[in-house]
């Protein structure tokens, strides 16, 4: 039976520059984020006798299921083995066409896998966890040209608090031996020893301590524009870039929100020393800008999705 290996944290916090060194491990595979398996999991129902057709049918559906370029799903079955089984052919069957034969360990490294651990959990009760944490403004500095995601450094600090708690939850749920947190600074300021630190806890084959890990693992072309570190050599600089894309003001306004969770973490604060930097008008004025750049998003990913999807037909 295949291993799984579950990468989460706040979005923007490197899971899948992660889940590609991972996954270039021998017997490792790294697939695209499986966003499609949370409505498959909550059919709790669907282990306890759906057909292949149904199976197949209800991954189908999903939009981001296509994106992983997979052909026709008529030879995975897996209703006698249960979802387990069925995901698990569907990992084989990428990884048939991404050319890794012999896969014994899946990596997936969608994000919001510390958000859906329960639900993982019922179904993978023998995965193991990684909970990526990412300084909260190098989240933010990443995450605000985007057309997803928060549109100001308010709701941004607000959002990833969130989702750090999360991955605290989990840590606390299933314990040290389960899970495992390692911060997106450490793999890019030291990857050689993060690497081997993963590599012990997770059980994967020792490498010659001096050869690099190579990044195989090839993002859909539809997020392809977010993931620019891979495929390249990482350099150290990504640790700090946050500095020179906020301004000081921003800066101060997510510490001031997001600061004791920061210095939590083991960061040090830059701007905020304890004078309220946010007023009344700021909030009104990002929540404005919010609004207003929440619908010029959603009409940018309608268009980015309807050509996504368009060019699998």
């Amino acid at each position: 039976m295949m291993k799984a290996i579950f990468v989460g944290g706040c979005d923007r916090s490197g899971t899948t520059l992660l889940g590609s060194l991972l996954g270039a491990y021998d017997g490792a595979i790294c697939t695209p984020e499986s966003q499609f398996l949370t409505p498959l999991l909550r059919q709790t129902e669907v282990s306890q006798g759906k057909c292949d057709r149904e199976l197949v049918g209800l991954v189908k559906g999903q939009w981001r299921f296509k994106l992983w370029g997979l052909p026709e799903l008529g030879n995975v079955t897996g209703a006698d083995g249960g979802i387990y089984s069925f995901v698990e052919q569907i990992v084989a069957t990428y990884g048939g066409m991404a050319g890794t034969n012999k896969q014994i360990v899946w990596v997936d490294h969608t994000p919001e896998n510390m958000r859906r651990a329960l639900l993982l959990e019922q179904t993978f009760e023998d995965a193991k966890y990684i909970h990526l944490v990412r300084d909260a403004r190098g989240v933010i500095a990443s995450v605000l040209p985007l057309d997803w995601g928060p549109n100001s450094v308010i709701e941004g600090a607000h959002w990833w608090l969130e989702r750090v708690a999360y991955g605290l939850a989990v840590e606390n749920m299933l314990g040290p031996d389960r899970v495992i947190r390692l911060r997106f600074e450490d793999l890019v300021l030291d990857q050689e020893s993060s690497m081997e630190r993963l590599r012990a806890f997770l059980g994967l084959e020792r490498r010659d301590r001096h050869a690099q890990v190579e990044q195989r693992f090839v993002p859909p072309k539809y997020t392809q524009g977010q993931h620019e570190l891979i495929g390249e050599s990482v350099q150290s600089s990504a640790a700090t870039k946050w500095k020179k894309a906020l301004s000081p003001w921003q800066v101060g306004a997510i510490e001031e929100i997001a600061g004791d969770m920061i210095r939590m973490l083991g960061y040090e604060l830059e701007q905020y020393r304890g004078e309220p930097l946010i007023t009344r008008s700021d909030r009104y004025r990002e929540a404005l800008g919010g609004l207003i750049g929440h619908y010029r998003n959603s009409f940018r990913n309608r268009i980015r999705r309807s050509k996504a999807l368009l060019a699998k037909h």
